[in-house]
């Protein structure tokens, strides 16, 4: 379980960069003084991740449970998921698709999430986790890596769960900011954002980029090893 989740590791915090761009999104959230739209937005993200987590895991284990070692179409899926990795980062660098040029001001779609309700930010949060292309490949390539690294039902569970919690570190970064004061909370999060607005995207791709090439590694060491 422990050298699964270690794994994954780079995974988790790969979609807590790639998702950094939207973390003034849950900022916005927290700062409301409603906070239901909030927590609705951290569980509509968690439990989807979660979710497609377990999906691509049964799907994986299923497929490949009477196989003594990890089966031919699985490395060939994985190894697909670190091309689309690739393809993503350096369709959107080569685009030179950046935030750099943007005023530090929030968008108008941002500020749309002032008036959200719960249930909408639910959607909002699931939507990112299982719709968005660069996380979904992101989960589904750390689940089936779970699923090949650990054995019994439990310790699956457990890695997966750590694994999220990870991931969701971004978002949860209005609570984390927290742990510093209120004040100094507020301040270093009016420089976050207008750091994010500036690179964000730019570290985003570049992370992708390396956790293409992170995927790709990893699978070509199980198959070379199995």
């Amino acid at each position: 379980m422990i050298s699964a989740f270690l794994e994954v590791l780079p995974i988790a915090i790969g979609i807590v960069v790639t998702t950094l761009p939207l973390a003034g999104v849950s900022m916005l959230l927290h700062n409301r003084p409603q906070k239901g739209a909030y927590g609705s937005f951290i569980a509509g993200w968690f439990l989807a991740a979660f979710g497609f987590g377990i999906v691509a895991v049964l799907a994986s284990d299923s497929f490949s449970s009477e196989e003594t070692s990890q089966p031919f179409w699985l490395i060939l899926l994985r190894f697909a998921l670190g091309i689309m990795l690739l393809v993503l980062a350096m369709r959107n660098l080569l685009s030179g698709k950046t935030s750099e040029e943007e005023d530090d001001e929030d968008p108008g779609w941002m500020r749309k999430f002032n008036s959200m309700g719960p249930g909408t930010a639910f959607g909002v949060g699931a939507a990112l986790a299982v719709l968005n292309p660069k996380n979904a490949v992101l989960v589904a390539s750390a689940a089936m890596t779970i699923d090949t690294e650990t054995f019994g039902a439990f310790n699956k569970l457990m890695a997966l769960t750590g694994f999220v919690l990870v991931a969701s570190l971004g978002f949860l970064s209005p609570i984390l900011l927290r742990l510093f004061g209120e004040n100094r909370a507020q301040k270093m999060e009016a420089s976050f954002k207008q750091f994010l607005a500036r690179h964000g995207s730019m570290i985003g791709n570049l992370v992708l980029l390396i956790l293409g090439f992170v995927v790709i590694s990893n699978v070509w060491s199980d198959y070379t090893s199995g």
